[in-house]
């Protein structure tokens, strides 16, 4: 797999379109890091089935590895702090839509399988 050097180009996107958010360029590490797991998709099983009790710990990991702070997430994902906070403690029940929008900044998406009997 070729290395990719994320925060040269994040750097140089910055620079490019004189963008001096602090959102964009999160927004642009999170692309990076979504381009580099598509070239190692193929190495990660195809299908992994969490528990909702789970889901809270995964959003919780993913957005430490992206190093991306709760009120950015929230700011990205068009939710609150006080809905990313109390997602990552499992203490709130999501609607399908705002878990969506949470994972898709992550990286993620929902699939819905038919179980086996």
């Amino acid at each position: 797999m070729k290395e990719i050097n994320t925060k040269k180009i994040v750097d140089q996107v910055w620079e490019e379109n004189d963008l001096h958010s602090e959102v964009y360029k999160v927004a642009a590490q999170i692309a990076i890091n979504q381009y580099k797991q598509q070239e190692i998709r193929s190495n990660l099983k195809p299908n992994v089935f969490y528990t909702p009790e789970e889901i809270g710990i995964l959003i919780r990991q993913r957005r430490k590895m992206l190093n991306v702070s709760i009120p950015t997430l929230a700011e990205l994902s068009d939710v609150s702090d006080v809905t990313l906070y109390t997602t990552e403690e499992n203490k709130t029940n999501l609607t399908i839509k705002t878990l969506t929008k949470i994972l898709d900044v992550l990286g993620y998406e929902i699939r819905i399988v038919l179980k086996s009997v």
